[in-house]
């Protein structure tokens, strides 16, 4: 794919300066990250795929990348100020509504801020949601764990703890060293059917290491708090969730969002995880691409 340029701008708010990155020409659409913590690099390739057809907005949520905060706590990261960003984001743009992109993480901030801002919202596409609730994301954490043996499990829980110590006591480094060894070894097993497609991903992800362990530690209390199912009941914004048939993610909650939403597309893609355009390139872009222009240029 040929190289593009991202235009850099900035969206101040009340508590931080939000950095947004452009290019394309065309109905905008927003494309949000995972995380909670990533900045927008990883989804350039993807965004890149639309430029032609869109005005593409990639945004470093607050406290990742450019977006820096002074303070890191749970009123700075609360789920809701992630929401207002959004807004604001929109507003900068001077549009009435925007097109959506999540993935992850990404994808569970785009149905808060549907449940918020529901007529601000012209369609969206949700790439492996993650877990909305308590019970769900015991699934996914299951559903991590199942790809692993006894004495790997063990492993795992220590460096889950000794992950969790370092980000209380500051320890930037040791945290960085321990998120990157259980990423790489254990984790994103439950995030690709194509092993070779993971082990180039992980090649990738260390490379352009950029996480900011704060964001998730202060904001998903809030974020699981948030009674997401019942503010979306009924809502007909234009919806297309993509899930690979072999993501962690649950798969139960991929049917409770078609059942609750009330306009909703749902694409299961198999031999297929966690990042669909990498595994099933052709399919994942033929049905975001074709949902996007008939949504959005019609």
């Amino acid at each position: 794919m040929t190289q593009v340029d991202w235009l850099r701008r900035n969206v101040p708010t009340n508590d931080v300066t939000l950095a947004i990155y452009e290019m394309g020409a065309g109905p905008p659409i927003l494309f949000l990250s995972g995380g909670p913590g990533d900045d927008h690099r990883y989804l350039r390739p993807v965004a890149a795929g639309f430029t032609d057809a869109f005005r593409c907005i990639l945004l470093d949520q607050r406290g990742c990348g450019e977006s820096r905060l002074e303070n890191y706590n749970a009123d700075t990261l609360d789920v809701r100020r992630f929401v207002a960003d959004i807004e604001a984001v929109r507003k900068r743009l001077d549009v009435e509504k925007i097109g959506l992109f999540g993935h992850s993480w990404g994808a569970m901030l785009v149905l808060y801020y549907a449940a918020i801002h529901p007529q601000r919202v012209a369609a969206q596409v949700l790439v492996g949601t993650g877990p909305l609730t308590p019970e769900m994301s015991a699934v996914a954490e299951a559903n991590i764990l199942k790809h692993l043996q006894a004495y790997e499990r063990a492993d795992y829980e220590r460096l889950s703890a000794a992950r969790r110590a370092a980000i209380e006591a500051s320890d930037l480094q040791k945290q960085i060293e321990l998120h990157q060894f259980r990423t790489t070894t254990y984790t994103t097993r439950a995030w690709f059917y194509n092993p070779d497609v993971r082990d180039r991903f992980n090649q990738e992800w260390l490379a352009n290491y950029n996480y900011n362990p704060y964001v998730g530690h202060y904001t998903m209390p809030s974020a699981r708090a948030f009674p997401i199912f019942e503010r979306l009941e009924g809502l007909a914004m234009p919806t297309l969730i993509i899930q690979g048939q072999q993501d962690y993610t649950p798969m139960s909650q991929v049917y409770a969002l078609r059942d609750t939403l009330a306009n909703v597309e749902l694409v299961l893609i198999n031999q297929c995880g966690h990042v669909p355009w990498l595994e099933q390139h052709d399919v994942f872009y033929q049905h975001a691409r074709l949902f996007f222009e008939y949504m959005l240029h019609h």
